[in-house]
């Protein structure tokens, strides 16, 4: 523990435990914030790091399927194509028009290869280009990755090959998590959550109550609870 704090109290952990750092700060201020501008302390510029490298996506708004990071390495390319592939996105490549700001995804059929704007993809195709990219970023660099709506117009088999990347320890060698809100009730099951489920449900003026849940009995008992 580096700090907990509950309310006005503020308890130091060991490793910052000293009498000079201030506790008196108001109760507006994140303490993280306060003790990396006012102090060099070594391990909350490690903490203030970690927090930095998380990727937060937000696919409730419409523009962030729009936010593209792609690379012209041929190695990343290759990652992408696959993992597109993957879930039966038969892309062969994609090209970016610099000209006109406009991405193409190729097609290769009867040996010849055909392009497509983005624009006109369906909109799960256009959400997975979109989010695969930056699910390989954390992936390949052990980083968290917090993405609200996961599941917006993503059919269910895609939402769970994404979560799969996760589980599989062979993909993700550096320990990357993935931390996402859905309204998609067949990802619940144990064959995909097998270490089981947080909840978070909204109470009435107490803020929200997470409830942890090991396994799911099964999804038509749980659709009538």
């Amino acid at each position: 523990m580096v700090f907990d704090r509950e309310g006005s109290e503020i308890t130091l952990g060991a490793s910052i435990n000293k009498a000079s750092i201030n506790r008196s700060v108001n109760p507006k201020m994140p303490y993280l914030s306060f003790l990396a501008i006012n102090y060099d302390i070594p391990v909350i510029v490690e903490v203030q790091k970690w927090f930095e490298s998380c990727i937060v996506k937000n696919y409730a708004n419409p523009i962030a399927d729009r936010q593209i990071m792609f690379s012209d390495d041929e190695s990343y390319r290759k990652r992408i194509v696959r993992a597109l592939n993957d879930v039966d996105i038969d892309v062969s490549g994609y090209r970016y028009d610099e000209e006109n700001h406009e991405l193409y995804t190729q097609r290769m059929i009867e040996g010849k290869i055909y392009e497509l704007s983005f624009n006109d993809e369906s909109d799960g195709t256009k959400k997975m280009i979109a989010a695969l990219p930056v699910i390989l970023l954390a992936l390949q660099e052990g980083r968290l990755v917090i993405i609200d709506e996961l599941d917006a117009k993503l059919h269910p088999k895609l939402l769970r090959y994404v979560i799969s990347l996760f589980k599989n320890k062979n993909v993700n060698k550096k320990g990357a998590q993935l931390l996402f809100t859905s309204h998609d009730m067949t990802t619940m099951k144990n064959t995909v959550f097998r270490l089981g489920m947080k909840f978070g449900s909204r109470q009435k003026m107490k803020g929200t109550k997470v409830k942890y849940i090991p396994y799911m009995k099964s999804e038509e008992k749980t659709m009538n609870e």
